[in-house]
């Protein structure tokens, strides 16, 4: 009995013991920190956007420097118009697949006046095509704030 006892004991230990030494931090970040450090940095300007409303679509070339965006890592935004940028609000991303380089962007509208227009919160699927380009897609239910879109989609390249 002593015997199986002792067994018993030595067992648990090690199977207690197994985990020891492993540790679950990593020295890569975390998939959302990963992209949260990409998007910040520099200037994002849209080049590119299409619409589409009830009515009609339309696909735009946004002349370079005309509409950008700066993102900040505490999590604030600015909104820029030709060489001016002004606080917006904040942003926030959400990974939905590391291998895709995709997820979730949501611009929280803080300035009053594109509020009224986009709403207060505005939500769109991401895609990251490289480390300075990436595609930003909202869809309405049935429309995006005010507006008569039911489709918007951002192309955006980084300008350092």
């Amino acid at each position: 009995m002593k015997k199986l006892f002792s067994y018993l004991i030595l067992s648990g230990i090690v199977f207690l013991n197994m985990g020891a030494g492993c540790n679950n931090k990593s020295e890569d970040p975390a998939p959302d920190e990963k992209y949260v450090k990409l998007l910040v940095g520099g200037r994002w300007d849209v080049y590119k956007t299409y619409t589409e409303s009830e009515s009609d679509k339309i696909t735009l070339t946004i002349k370079e420097g005309a509409l950008g965006y700066k993102f900040y890592a505490d999590g604030s935004m600015d909104g820029c118009s030709q060489q001016t940028c002004r606080k917006q609000g904040r942003w926030s991303y959400t990974v939905k697949s590391v291998a895709a380089g995709t997820g979730e962007l949501t611009f929280f509208n803080d300035n009053k006046d594109i509020a009224a227009v986009y709403g207060e919160k505005t939500v769109g699927h991401l895609e990251i095509f490289d480390d300075n380009e990436f595609g930003w897609v909202i869809t309405g239910n049935p429309y995006i704030g005010s507006t008569d879109y039911k489709v918007l989609k951002w192309w955006m390249k980084r300008k350092p």
